[in-house]
């Protein structure tokens, strides 16, 4: 259970937690740019692979030489790996800036129950934390925006892991349009969210 806690100590701890969660976001967004940068290279590079098992896709001439052919596969298959590395790494480290996001909103919770015991839940709803938000509706806005980057960063790693059984084009290509469009979030909700609260931070009192 949550320790009771001053008002003061509440909503100081709400301001720092809320301004982490707020910088955690451009970084999770620039790891998602550069995860599609990384996945467009996996799926030239899947494609690419493909072909040593599609004999029809090879000059005839080549036939005459396997051991270009052979070096060609083991090329691929090397590069197909490099880039299939570079993904998951970039998808694991959005997934810890999830995490993040879900640690800041385990933390505000964990302050109105604290300040609940203490001050009563009237005054947890009723007092403000930030500029104009009382705790309750910061917390519910920081948890839907989880929610959706915890959605979306779930089906980034389920593209990063599905795109590699893909050997079509025009399908990879939807992966790619899934990955880019990031379906599972609501860019204005979010968009109006995150600039709400950087108002609420701006100007909230600091002391």
């Amino acid at each position: 259970m949550s320790e009771p806690l001053p008002w003061l100590v509440i909503r100081k701890r709400t301001l720092d937690s809320v301004t982490e969660f707020v910088r955690i976001l451009p970084r999770w967004k620039d790891l998602a740019g550069d995860g599609l940068t990384a996945l467009t290279a996996l799926v030239n590079a899947n494609l690419e692979a493909s072909y040593e098992d599609r004999p029809e896709m090879w000059h005839p001439v080549l036939e005459e030489f396997p051991k270009l052919r052979g070096w060609y596969g083991k090329a691929s298959r090397e590069r197909l790996e490099e880039r299939r590395v570079l993904l998951d790494r970039l998808v694991v480290s959005m997934e810890m800036q999830v995490a993040k996001l879900h640690g800041h909103v385990k933390t505000l919770q964990g302050l109105y129950e604290g300040g609940e015991k203490q001050h009563g839940r009237e005054m947890m709803d009723g007092q403000t934390v930030l500029l104009t938000w009382t705790l309750d509706r910061t917390i519910e806005t920081v948890s839907g925006m989880y929610r959706q980057y915890e959605r979306e960063t779930q089906l980034k790693r389920r593209i990063s892991r599905e795109i590699l059984e893909e050997r079509d084009r025009e399908e990879a290509t939807a992966w790619l349009s899934a990955w880019l469009n990031g379906p599972e979030l609501d860019d204005a909700m979010l968009g109006e969210m995150e600039e709400a609260l950087r108002v609420e931070l701006m100007v909230a009192p600091r002391r």
